[in-house]
């Protein structure tokens, strides 16, 4: 099990923003606001499990800048099915529409159909996208993305996270690797939706 705090309510005020009431390790509530939710997706192959990441930008924040993102949730799925419903229903609870992934990796061309199917299945869905990522094949690049926001203390990340594990373990031996995205699914379910933010708010995607 991935210690995380646990999501207890998520509500949406007047104003659009999204209040979301957590319970930490000492069963104490806290609640953060959000002004946007979007998440990665690491899909299951060979020995790597899946992996969902959902972050949030807090209210009033602009993405990039000091403590303005949160990891906000995360799981890891021995198969595509488990993911594909966590994910939806994560979408449906936390009010948000855009997951991030490689698109145009081969290997995960049924599972990326098999989600949009299940999304245009879903009544009251249809405004859910999976998009394909910026430079996804790219790891080292969203390594490095991931790198500046920690060091600039952007993103708040559980220490007893999978994600922030999977980052403590990446080192000299990892980046010799010929491919560490097919080791280290956390950094690859973060960096996908983080790139693409990341551009966003440069203004070099949309």
């Amino acid at each position: 099990m991935i210690e995380m705090p646990e999501i207890v309510k998520a509500e949406r005020d007047l104003a659009g923003m999204l209040a979301i009431t957590f319970k930490d390790d000492d069963k104490k509530e806290f609640v953060k606001a959000f002004s946007e939710i979007r998440a990665g997706v690491s899909w299951p192959i060979r020995s790597m499990k899946g992996y969902l990441a959902i972050l949030g930008l807090y209210s009033g924040a602009m993405v990039g800048n000091t403590d303005s993102m949160m990891l906000i949730y995360e799981k890891e799925y021995s198969n595509s099915i488990d993911l594909m419903t966590d994910a939806y229903n994560r979408a449906h609870d936390l009010r948000f529409q855009l997951f991030y992934t490689d698109r145009q990796k081969g290997e995960w061309d049924g599972f990326n159909y098999e989600f949009q199917r299940k999304i245009r299945s879903g009544l009251g869905a249809r405004d859910i996208r999976l998009n394909h990522s910026p430079f996804a094949p790219d790891f080292m690049m969203g390594k490095d993305t991931i790198k500046r926001y920690v060091e600039k203390k952007a993103i708040n990340i559980p220490l007893a996270s999978l994600f922030m594990r999977q980052l403590m373990d990446f080192g000299p031996t990892s980046m010799k690797t010929e491919h560490p995205e097919h080791e280290f699914h956390a950094i690859n379910g973060v960096r996908y939706v983080l790139v693409a933010w990341d551009l966003q708010g440069k203004g070099k995607t949309s």
